[in-house]
């Protein structure tokens, strides 16, 4: 139902409904970057601010990286601390890789090909949209891929806003307040 929804409220957008630019703006544009000005106290310190570390780059040492394994692994219920072994799913999401490529590419594609649509995902990847969003849960970069995928649903949004301002649309005029 919620993806039934969301591609709904695309539709809405791509047509320029007002409500559906507003609403998308106001609900999912905030953790994509768009909402009310920020102070300037604010955005200087952000300015200011140590950089994040390179993606990729991990802040734990090896030795944390092993300890938080075992702790990984005893938090599933394996108190020798070895992780069990994963599930059939896991291993067909995996494996969905074309040769040469890495572990989960099939999936960001998927994501890439269904415009973050999680069902429509699962369903050219084989597996129920529960699976699918478990799978991505747990690997940081496939996050990042989902996200950017449902990002550009608020770009879009934002773009029709700005075309709506531009031209002096009455319901352009209304959602920029």
């Amino acid at each position: 139902m919620l993806d039934n929804a969301e591609a709904s409220l695309r539709t809405a957008v791509a047509s320029k409904k007002a409500w559906a630019v507003a609403y998308v703006l106001k609900k999912l544009g905030p953790k994509y970057g768009f909402g009310e000005r920020a102070d300037l106290a604010e955005y200087r310190a952000c300015i200011e601010r140590e950089p994040d570390p390179p993606p990729g780059e991990s802040l734990l040492t090896a030795e944390n990286t092993v300890e938080l394994d075992q702790l990984i692994a005893i938090a599933h219920g394996s108190m020798d601390g070895t992780m069990p072994a994963d599930p059939p799913v896991v291993q067909k999401l995996e494996n969905a890789a074309a040769p040469g490529q890495p572990n989960g590419s099939a999936v960001g594609a998927a994501i890439a090909e269904a415009k973050g649509h999680a069902a429509c995902a699962a369903r050219l990847l084989g597996v129920t949209r529960t699976q699918l969003m478990d799978y991505i849960a747990m690997r940081p970069q496939l996050q990042d891929v989902f996200d950017d995928a449902r990002a550009e649903l608020v770009d879009h949004a934002e773009t029709v806003l700005r075309v709506g301002v531009a031209e002096q649309t009455p319901w352009g005029r209304f959602v920029s307040r």
